[in-house]
């Protein structure tokens, strides 16, 4: 089981931020596309509100960019389904991310919240626990996914910047 924590401040406060970013769905739609080249993104159900509680599950599908032990497995592209949930009281999203091949031996969940670094900013803090279950070869897609999921937080966090200077902020 690997466990990584990522971290990226934005200027932007924590309501705007869940309202304008996280939960926007066409924020979403371009962070899949543009930020980290997706080839499609689908959001499959997405119910209730910040107030109540969110809940929402999308695919997305990218091509691989791994070794070649890790693409023998998954292929060149692969789809991944986010399963989250927005609890109103913590102000913490909780997911797991469902991959289209082995999903019975990779485990991938994790949480995201917002700390406040002042008026008008924040940091985003987020928390995942990858654990693979592939005999001689689960530690190197472990490392794989750590490695690429921190990659891709790199790019979201980049566009999300580029984004809230679309928005003014």
């Amino acid at each position: 089981m690997k466990r990584i924590t990522l971290r990226d401040a934005f200027e932007i406060d924590a309501e705007k931020f869940w309202r304008d970013v996280f939960f926007s769905r066409a924020f979403q739609e371009r962070m899949y596309r543009e930020a980290l080249g997706c080839s499609a993104v689908e959001f499959l159900d997405e119910k209730g509100d910040q107030a109540s509680g969110v809940a929402r599950r999308l695919r997305f599908t990218q091509r691989v960019d791994a070794p070649a032990p890790v693409r023998k497995i998954f292929g060149e592209t692969t789809s991944m389904e986010e399963d989250g949930r927005f609890d109103p009281a913590t102000r913490r999203w909780r997911f797991r991310m469902i991959p289209d091949r082995m999903a019975d031996k990779i485990d991938i969940t994790g949480e995201t919240w917002l700390e406040e670094r002042g008026p008008g900013r924040v940091e985003r803090v987020s928390e995942l626990n990858v654990g693979v279950r592939i005999f001689a070869v689960g530690g190197l897609v472990e490392q794989f996914i750590a490695s690429s999921t921190e990659s891709s937080n790199a790019k979201q966090a980049e566009f999300t910047r580029r984004y809230l200077g679309e928005l003014g902020r």
